[in-house]
């Protein structure tokens, strides 16, 4: 055998070869079918500012279902940005609608869950939503006939809390319930 016909098998060999194996990945791509196995979109890394505007299209939209009172859509979305994006800057308004869309489905332990949630998350803040908060807490102590603690919790906003809108709104249950 010359040598010419030796480097034509070599080379008609190795092209075969590798058709063979090219052949099977392209097989394997194209017809992977439904057992394939692919990631969950969770599971790819996700940067800053994705979790800053996922967490901010959480809470627009959890504001417009407060606002059409459809409070328990309201409050799968919250709960969603609550567990899945903590620390975005929403936490405490997230955790007031959560709260009060409860408190307007009585679903009162669940709502004190979240007003808890709230307090622990900073104990020494003053912000209108742990205020607000406050008073949905008492609002519950009034349904089940807990006078005194509602009492004692509408002072307390009155005593500790600086936003006027939310002080008149405590006077005035306050009031409410002198009579």
């Amino acid at each position: 055998m010359s040598l010419k016909k030796y480097f034509y098998i070599k080379v008609f060999l190795f092209v075969a070869v590798l058709s063979i194996v090219a052949g099977y990945f392209l097989f394997q791509n194209l017809y992977k079918g439904k057992n394939s196995r692919v990631p969950a979109a969770d599971s790819y890394p996700i940067n800053t500012a994705e979790i800053e505007a996922r967490s901010k299209r959480m809470m627009e939209e959890s504001r417009r279902l407060h606002v059409i009172e459809d409070y328990a859509s309201a409050n799968k979305t919250l709960s969603a940005l609550l567990n899945q994006y903590p620390y975005t800057g929403y936490m405490e308004e997230a955790s007031f609608l959560l709260a009060k869309g409860l408190f307007y489905e009585e679903q009162f332990e669940d709502s004190e869950k979240a007003i808890h949630r709230l307090r622990e998350y900073d104990p020494s803040s003053r912000s209108k939503w742990v205020g607000y908060s406050i008073m949905i807490q008492a609002k519950i102590h009034t349904q089940r006939g807990e006078i005194d603690e509602s009492v004692r919790l509408y002072r307390q906003v009155i005593k500790e809390f600086s936003d006027d809108n939310l002080i008149n709104e405590a006077e005035d249950l306050l009031m409410e319930m002198s009579f």
